[in-house]
């Protein structure tokens, strides 16, 4: 299923998510276990690159954005 309007998963926002949460939190853990398990490495790098140019349009801290983006996708 994709979210309307981003052109990715459901899967793929939840897994960019935790991944931009577990490196703010310094998890190496989670973070290799989110890379390792992820379908598609390509897609989560695109999807990565584009939330961090949506991040730096918005000049929010860090942390507030991946609690919006966590909010917005877990509805």
């Amino acid at each position: 299923m994709r979210v309307t309007g981003t052109g990715f998963s459901r899967d793929s926002l939840l897994d960019a998510v935790a991944l931009l949460d577990a490196h703010l939190r310094g998890d190496t853990e989670a973070i290799e276990c989110l890379l390792a398990n992820t379908d598609d490495p390509v897609n989560l790098a695109e999807l990565l690159a584009a939330m961090a140019a949506d991040w730096l349009r918005q000049h929010d801290r860090p942390e507030s954005y991946v609690n919006r983006l966590r909010e917005e996708f877990l509805r």
